[in-house]
């Protein structure tokens, strides 16, 4: 089984947040969860069955991302660059262009990814011991965990063919200093 959901901590405690889903959701170590931010969506009408087939060809891997316009890392981002288009017709073409042409391609990430669209098994969320519980905290819960998957000697890898519009900071003034989606 594949779940997707978007995990929110009134409590200010995002890791907390994401244990509570996982433990919910599933204790099959070979099922997956994937977490889905708020100000992300995935624009193909197919993506589940895609998803499916990329697990059924690497069902070993560590995580999963992917690609997208914007977010803090840009080994994430299509073409490694981050991207201020506003048209989402044109992301709604990009997202049809990299499946088209990158169905099942993936690529390594070996450092810290930004968790917008991220997705693990259960047996992979064990073996780390889950999410850091830090009271207060909504950053950096995803690069925490996925430093632990990398120490654990699991890949992260790229959906080179699965894209996911972020729409992070976009209008902001100091898009990348600013968190006033935090409070």
């Amino acid at each position: 089984m594949i779940y997707y959901c978007t995990p929110f901590s009134l409590e200010r405690n995002l890791g907390k947040a994401y244990n509570e889903y996982v433990r919910k959701l599933t204790s099959n170590p070979n099922d997956w969860i994937f977490f889905i931010d708020g100000d992300c969506m995935v624009l193909d009408y197919n993506w589940g069955k895609h998803i499916e087939d990329l697990i059924n060809k690497y069902p070993e891997t560590g995580i999963f991302t992917a690609v997208t316009n914007r977010c803090g890392n840009n080994q994430q981002c299509y073409l490694g660059n981050r991207r201020n288009d506003e048209d989402i017709l044109h992301h709604y073409q990009l997202s049809n262009y990299v499946k088209e042409t990158d169905y099942l391609k993936v690529t390594e990430i070996n450092r810290v990814i930004s968790g917008y669209f991220f997705g693990f098994s259960r047996k992979t969320f064990d073996l780390v011991g889950g999410f850091t519980e830090i009271n207060g905290e909504i950053l950096k819960v995803d690069n925490r965990f996925s430093k632990r998957v990398l120490s654990s000697g699991k890949k992260i890898l790229l959906m080179d063919g699965v894209y996911a519009f972020h729409y992070y900071r976009l209008h902001e003034v100091d898009p990348k200093h600013s968190i006033n989606h935090l409070v």
